[in-house]
């Protein structure tokens, strides 16, 4: 199980409670550090992707479909912090 922090948790609860009033399909972005090395970039996004995922199983349990959930990791910008995950929901 995921490590949420109490306002985490929060977000994924208000856009699961967004979702079940106006149902759509839920995004999730997962930034990966930017890294020179390809290795050490293979796994920043390897990382991104399960913090996405574990975004994902959270909003599942909360009852958000599987097939309504798309999740992806993404290049942080520089100076970007990574490690952030952005979840939107479209109609």
């Amino acid at each position: 199980m995921a490590n949420f922090t109490q306002a985490d948790r929060a977000a994924i609860d208000k856009v699961a409670a967004q979702y079940h009033q106006k149902p759509g399909t839920v995004h999730i972005v997962a930034y990966a550090a930017a890294t020179s090395a390809s290795k050490e970039q293979l796994d920043a996004y390897g990382a991104a992707l399960e913090r996405g995922q574990a975004v994902a199983k959270a909003l599942v349990g909360d009852g958000v479909p599987v097939g309504k959930i798309q999740t992806e990791a993404a290049p942080a910008r520089a100076g970007a912090p990574s490690g952030r995950v952005v979840i939107q929901l479209s109609p």
